[in-house]
């Protein structure tokens, strides 16, 4: 699947860039009132120190500029950046984030869903899996076509980590979005829940990162390469921009709002 311009993702990998994700968040949760603004411009929660975290760049005018990020939460132990949030975490001004605490489940779907029956196997035995949150788009770049890429290159980057399963939710009108590019599913027995802060609903999602349907997969393992290799642009080609952001390192702001 082609996006209609190029759009370059990579793993974070440094204090500064990982700011400007919880800066892109916060704008874009705040803005579209799912979660309260805060005077850190910073949004963070518990599951942040167990997370893989992705940033995309649009490399239009020169500079990269991020346009895009996201997270893949694994469950039983802290990533890399797990210091990098706690110490950003304890130098907060804001009582939201000072409040952080330890996480309430291994995965942030499971306070509000009963994901047992994808989650557990008949024995009582429970089944590895990752979690995609917090994907975000920029507020001045949404609507231009590209929010496919997002789901895919968080699908590739579970798959460098060895993922084969994975959960995720979303209000009912971005079932679609997930389902052609991630090849996501309903968990229908999970119904429909509101998470904390949120107003507005959601449905619980499976991502069977291992028996994904044939374009999914060739897309998502296309992506997973290229991101195991340090960058993946969403043209899918090896292209000038891809070669530029690769070659000149990132060049962290702050997106517009």
């Amino acid at each position: 699947m082609a996006a209609r311009y190029c759009l370059v993702f990579h793993e974070v990998r440094t204090p500064d860039e990982l700011v400007a994700c919880f800066r892109l968040r916060h704008d874009v949760y705040s803005e579209y009132g799912y979660l309260p603004a805060n005077v850190d411009g910073m949004e963070i929660d518990a599951w942040d120190v167990a997370s893989h975290f992705l940033a995309g760049y649009d490399m239009d005018g020169g500079a990269a500029s991020l346009v895009a990020s996201g997270r893949v939460i694994v469950e039983e132990r802290e990533t890399p950046m797990a210091r990098v949030v706690r110490g950003l975490l304890n130098g907060a001004r804001s009582p939201a984030l000072r409040r952080v605490g330890e996480r309430a489940a291994f995965l942030p779907s499971e306070r509000v869903f009963d994901l047992r029956p994808i989650l557990y196997d008949g024995n009582g035995r429970r089944q590895t899996a990752v979690e995609f949150s917090r994907l975000a788009r920029a507020l001045h770049r949404r609507n231009m076509g590209w929010g496919h890429a997002i789901p895919v290159a968080a699908v590739g980057l579970a798959r460098t980590l060895g993922a084969v399963r994975g959960i995720a939710s979303c209000g009912p009108n971005r079932v679609s979005l997930y389902a052609e590019t991630a090849g996501a599913r309903v968990v229908e027995e999970a119904g429909v829940a509101r998470y904390p802060d949120i107003e507005r609903a959601s449905v619980a999602l499976l991502i069977p990162i291992d028996q994904l349907p044939e374009g999914v997969d060739r897309n998502t393992r296309a992506a997973a390469a290229a991101l195991a290799s340090g960058a993946w642009c969403a043209c899918g080609q090896p292209c000038e921009a891809l070669a530029r952001f690769t070659g000149e390192g990132v060049a962290v702001a702050r997106p517009a709002a």
